[in-house]
């Protein structure tokens, strides 16, 4: 049961719909634009087991929105998850809530 009409709902998959074929076509384009990249990107992972952003620099260039701010080393703890002593055994809230 929705809270709002049939009206509203087709109206809502109709420009769901309009977005998702839009970035579709976008994504097509930016494929198809960098085409070449991606062959000589695809050749070196053939070559080579790991590469590295210089590694993509040389092939695509310098990105347009690059920002000078140096990116963290190591993320920090995820808000909301409890920190245990085993890597991958964290539980949020409403997990830990399950166990008792």
């Amino acid at each position: 049961n929705r809270p709002y009409s049939e009206k509203t709902a087709e109206t809502i998959d109709e420009e769901v719909k309009k977005l998702i074929d839009s970035q579709y076509k976008r994504a097509k384009e930016i494929l198809q634009k960098n085409r070449d990249g991606l062959n000589k990107l695809a050749e070196l992972l053939l070559e080579r087991e790991v590469i590295f952003s210089d590694d993509l620099e040389k092939i695509f260039g310098k990105r347009p929105w690059a920002t000078e701010e140096p990116l963290p080393e190591r993320p920090g703890p995820v808000p909301g998850k409890k920190q245990s002593a085993k890597s991958g055994d964290e539980k949020t809230p409403a997990e830990e809530e399950k166990v008792k």
